[in-house]
């Protein structure tokens, strides 16, 4: 296995990287808070690197790329309490491909209290719409109606998984940290389903029914430490589903996920991988 070493880094830790669609495109984040965008030229074998300055006013948490049919368009969410939509513009220049990549943010998503931790583009079946999960234990749904339009995105629905108030007294389930982490299941034979995890140290399945009304349907595990990191992995044809989670210590569990015939999931078998360092 060959690996490369980026240049330009950033000047302060990197806290989330995210290929697109394609793997030919690399975008990270850091508490510097820039983001930086590096396009592979086949031509060269070389990465060609855009940095988006500024692109935030607190530390950068979590990228997230939305389908290529949508356009190129990345989805960030900070500490500073608030998601930004950037999308790319090409203009001629003399660079050798004749192009030149310009990143402009078309919107600002505002209604978190508090720092928002993670964010995901839903699957294409879904349209463009991502998720957002915040440090007040809530998940916000957002929708662009008007893809020609990214500027205008609505709120479409607001998930309170836990609240977190009482933390003082321990006699609460909630944090005062709320989320870390979210991630969607891509089938478009399922209701719409997100795995979520966070300060209160369980993976939980929560899933869209009939009535477009969000839900808790199953928890996949109670832990002893804060849930950091969610994963859910393509289903593949599948006849179950597989869920990755991790909190920082040196085991990764993986969830095999019960799929039944009406649509709805139940918890399965999991499996510990223990890994050199904690994750």
């Amino acid at each position: 296995m060959q690996f490369t070493q980026l240049a330009s880094p950033h000047e302060a830790g990197v806290n989330d990287v995210a290929f697109d669609y394609y793997g030919k495109r690399l975008a990270s984040c850091s508490s510097d808070k820039r983001i930086k965008i590096y396009d592979f030229i086949e031509k060269s074998r070389e990465w060609d690197i855009h940095d988006i300055s500024r692109a935030h006013d607190g530390v950068i948490w979590r990228l997230s790329w939305a389908h290529p049919e949508f356009g190129q368009i990345l989805a960030s969410c900070s500490e500073d309490q608030t998601v930004h939509i950037y999308e790319e513009q090409e203009s001629v220049s003399t660079r050798s491909d004749g192009k030149e990549s310009k990143w402009l943010r078309k919107a600002q998503l505002l209604d978190s209290q508090k720092a928002v931790k993670d964010v995901k583009f839903a699957p294409r079946h879904d349209g463009l719409k991502l998720a957002a999960a915040s440090a007040e234990g809530v998940v916000r749904i957002y929708t662009a109606d008007d893809i020609f339009n990214l500027n205008i995105w609505t709120l479409q629905d607001t998930l309170k998984i836990y609240p977190v108030e009482n933390v003082a007294g321990g006699d609460s389930e909630s944090s005062e940290h709320g989320l870390t982490c979210c991630s969607w299941n891509d089938s478009p034979f399922e209701p719409a389903k997100l795995v979520l995890g966070g300060y209160a140290k369980r993976v939980s399945i929560w899933t869209c029914d009939s009535a477009n009304k969000w839900k808790q349907e199953c928890v996949l595990e109670e832990s002893e430490f804060v849930i950091h990191d969610v994963a859910w992995a393509p289903s593949m044809g599948r006849t179950y589903h597989l869920i990755a989670s991790a909190n920082r210590t040196n085991v990764v569990t993986v969830h095999r996920v019960k799929r039944l015939n009406n649509g709805s999931v139940e918890p399965g078998s999991n499996e510990r991988l223990e890994c050199p360092s904690p994750v």
